[in-house]
């Protein structure tokens, strides 16, 4: 996914929030970016 990509899942909004989905295998870093984006805390 290019960043125009990610502007596109970022830049959205909704007032009953966002199901985002990813492989089992990058569970680890999809957490870490939402972390980064400071759109979820950290476990």
């Amino acid at each position: 996914m290019g960043s125009s990509g990610i502007m596109n899942i970022y830049g959205s909004s909704s007032l009953y929030g966002e199901d985002i989905y990813v492989a089992d295998k990058d569970e680890q870093k999809a957490m870490e970016v939402l972390v980064g984006m400071s759109l979820m805390q950290d476990r």
